[in-house]
């Protein structure tokens, strides 16, 4: 409950003293010169006094403009991808005006959703305006599913620094929030020891390329012949002075086993060496009844 009183100054100048006085708490008080200011102050410490009461938050000043500001500047020269930046201006530029804790998770999904569904656009040099990109099709292109998931990770990030080191929020709503299921995977295979060049009919074989023609084909076609450009180079090790004391072939053998056999690297590696004998150790198992090849489990036991 306020209180207000009118008194001189030993100057004889008129104040005006507004006193809070709060069950449990030691009063406190400001003085103003006029009673109209002393009113307005009194009324916002009530207010103040009726949030901390129905357990609302006070650090609700702190905007996530001011965030994102502060996040930028102690952090950016650090963060190993400038995207960051990106996806930080345009959280800024949707909600940067909103208090911090007043954001909830049902806002995000929606804003995750828009950012989805909306056409990626560049800047334009000879309109010097953003343009929506476009595919091969003439077909707007849109953010991939990984790509949205970096705008919202990006900001769990900032929420996560804001919450634990800065203080100012009590909850991180994007922990609320599923993530979105990113396949960008794409399975492509190198490409072998044949290439169509142009104007030929028939498909070149790259044991048949002279040495000026296997390095117009590295620098033309650097997705031609890339099967056998890495068996070159792995057998070329041996001939290096840093490798020459150190099995220079190992790496070519690895390769040619899993090239061979179909091994992922995590299983190649972890053949132990008797393995290597594929006569008292096979890998691959032939199975005549059934017309199939068995690979030997080479997973490591745990």
């Amino acid at each position: 409950m306020a209180h207000f009183r009118k008194y001189r100054t030993s100057k004889g100048n008129i104040r005006y003293r507004a006193e809070i006085r709060l069950k449990g708490a030691k009063p406190y008080s400001k003085t103003f010169l006029r009673m109209t200011d002393a009113k307005i102050w009194a009324k916002a410490q009530d207010e103040k006094s009726q949030q901390i009461s129905a357990g609302i938050e006070q650090n609700r000043q702190y905007t996530l403009a001011e965030a994102i500001d502060r996040y930028l500047e102690d952090y950016f020269p650090l963060l190993k991808s400038h995207n960051s930046k990106a996806y930080l201006s345009w959280w800024k530029e949707q909600i940067g005006f909103r208090h911090m804790d007043t954001i909830k998770p049902a806002e995000l999904i929606s804003l995750r959703d828009k950012l989805s569904k909306t056409p990626k656009q560049c800047m334009n040099a000879h309109y010097k305006k953003l343009l929506p990109v476009l595919d091969e099709n003439g077909h707007p292109k849109f953010r991939a599913p990984k790509t949205v998931q970096g705008y919202m990770d990006c900001l769990s990030l900032l929420f996560n620094k804001a919450m634990v080191e800065w203080d100012w929020i009590q909850h991180n709503p994007c922990t609320r929030i599923k993530k979105l299921r990113v396949n960008n995977e794409r399975v492509r295979f190198l490409s072998d020891y044949l290439h169509l060049w142009p104007g030929d009919e028939e498909a070149t074989h790259w044991d048949d390329l002279s040495d000026e023609d296997k390095k117009e084909a590295i620098e033309n076609f650097p997705r031609a012949y890339e099967l056998p450009r890495l068996i070159d180079t792995l057998k070329e090790q041996q001939y290096h002075p840093r490798f020459e004391n150190n099995n220079p072939l190992w790496l070519y053998y690895l390769f040619v086993i899993q090239l061979g056999v179909g091994l992922r690297l995590s299983e190649a590696t972890y053949m132990v060496w008797e393995e290597n004998n594929i006569i008292d150790y096979p890998i691959v198992v032939v199975d005549m009844r059934r017309e199939v090849l068995l690979l030997k489990s080479t997973k490591p036991d745990n």
